[in-house]
């Protein structure tokens, strides 16, 4: 089935009740991408991700990847991705082989994803499914056993968004040291 589809997922969990739920004996799962992955981790959790890198090279995929990189992979670090088809089976998988009594928690970047996920495992007769609103995103301050070389709400910036806020602040320095040496220019009189 589609991604969109028929059950509506109502369970959601703040950022900050994941370890209690996970104590309750639900099961963790991050769906982020590989490269969120690889940047930050979520103690405990299994990694299935929702959508996997395209690997295809033929012309349209080529041309997809160069749309992709030309409208925002540049900026977020974002690649062009499919739907990983074996997601739901991995997720079976992960909550150990029994859909109807699973007690499934969802975890991605934003939220968006999992509540797509959950809807669709719902639908797909998986017991009990909840995802994390506001994704992980939302987590800062929520105490979450992390590990990986970013704090896990910022594993979802990539491309040049990671250096966003340096960028802002060289230029924010740049523009008044400008205005000073202008200023200063102006009042020793070099101006006339």
């Amino acid at each position: 089935p589609p991604l969109a589809c028929c059950a509506a997922a109502r369970a959601v969990v703040a950022p900050a009740a994941v370890e209690q739920r996970v104590g309750e004996g639900w099961t963790l799962v991050d769906i982020r991408d590989q490269a969120q992955h690889d940047r930050a981790q979520l103690d405990g959790a299994k990694h299935v991700p929702l959508f996997v890198s395209e690997e295809a090279n033929d012309a349209t995929a080529m041309g997809r990847k160069a749309v992709v990189f030309g409208t925002i992979g540049w900026f977020s670090g974002q690649q062009l991705t499919r739907e990983n088809e074996g997601f739901v089976q991995d997720v079976e998988a992960a909550v150990g082989g029994n859909r109807a009594d699973s007690r499934v928690l969802l975890a991605c970047q934003t939220g968006l994803r999992s509540e797509l996920a959950a809807q669709r495992l719902l639908a797909l007769g998986f017991g009990e499914v909840a995802y994390v609103v506001g994704g992980l995103n939302a987590a800062k301050g929520a105490g979450l056993k992390t590990t990986g070389e970013r704090d896990i709400w910022e594993a979802g910036k990539g491309g040049v968004s990671q250096y966003f806020n340096t960028i802002v602040k060289v230029v924010v320095a740049l523009v008044g040291l400008a205005w000073l040496g202008v200023t200063a220019y102006i009042e020793l009189g070099y101006a006339d």
